[in-house]
């Protein structure tokens, strides 16, 4: 996955986040990752259409490896785990109660939520993936988008675990989300730092550079001034170094790489369900609340 010369006569898109002008970064597949002068977000310049999320997180992202997953239900073990530790994490700072799990998937992150004592709700665009939540782990998961999603239920908690990368524009998504809280409620984001020194390493190869699958490339900074300007305020913030599998960590590596890259080739000859924490300093949560509320 090299590296393109800008397409000419292409004007700069403003950024999605705070408005300023924007300059062009890289070319991947056709795709211009543009950067904010002002805030430093990263963004894939795509325009979507209707059928964007269909297209894209239909059946073949959770099986057919590439950006996605070679079988996401083989994660769940490892998914289960972080979601245990999110549940105990926003225990922390607010009483037990419903928790709405935006891109639940399978289920498998909001299952460990729902160990620790939340009461678990889903929302997941993809039917195969909800049906399976309903399913075989029980889970109230609503079929649909984080946008179009309209119910009179207010939540102590909205999680968007590498979520908020995937909206088309993530500001509405936000807002959405907000307006889904209690007026003390958190919103949990977990999503990948594109300033950091693992990212800026990797250069244009990068495994979050996957449009139009990941759109949206927040550094810690233009994360802190999207949610200020919603009126939230940050709560606490840190890292984790998930497992991660090396059958999902080889199907990536050979997206970005290759198939017959030295990367790709090094982590298709390691067991694929061996589980290792994932080291690199890109991946960070953060949680916040609104401005002024009281817990």
């Amino acid at each position: 996955m090299g590296a393109s010369a800008e397409p000419q006569l292409q004007s700069a898109p403003a950024c999605p986040i705070c408005g300023s002008d924007t300059r062009f970064t890289v070319g991947l597949r056709g795709y211009r990752i543009m950067e904010c002068a002002t805030c430093t977000h990263r963004f894939a310049d795509y325009h979507a259409d209707s059928g964007h999320v269909g297209r894209v997180y239909n059946d073949t992202y959770f099986t057919d490896g590439g950006a996605g997953y070679q079988d996401y239900t083989l994660s769940r073990a490892e998914l289960f785990a972080q979601g245990r530790f999110y549940g105990r994490l926003l225990a922390r700072y607010s009483q037990l109660g419903d928790l709405l799990d935006v891109g639940a998937a399978a289920g498998f992150v909001l299952d460990g939520m729902r160990s620790v004592g939340w009461t678990p709700h889903g929302l997941e665009p993809n039917e195969r993936m909800a049906h399976y939540a309903a399913g075989h782990l029980n889970l109230p998961v609503h079929i649909g988008t984080l946008e179009a999603y309209d119910t009179r239920r207010r939540f102590k908690v909205v999680s968007l675990i590498q979520v908020l990368a995937h909206f088309v524009d993530p500001v509405p998504a936000i807002t959405k989300a907000i307006e889904l809280t209690e007026p003390a409620g958190l919103l949990l984001v977990e999503t990948w730092d594109c300033r950091s020194l693992f990212a800026r390493l990797c250069g244009s190869r990068w495994h979050e550079y996957s449009p139009p699958s990941v759109l949206h490339y927040f550094s810690r900074d233009s994360l802190v001034r999207c949610m200020n300007d919603r009126g939230l305020d940050l709560v606490s913030t840190g890292r984790r170094h998930k497992p991660l599998r090396m059958d999902h960590a080889h199907t990536l590596a050979e997206h970005v790489y290759g198939p017959n890259s030295l990367v790709s080739t090094a982590l298709g000859m390691l067991p694929g369900q061996l589980s290792v924490p994932y080291l690199p300093d890109d991946l960070f949560w953060s949680i916040w609340r609104r401005r002024g509320s009281v817990h």
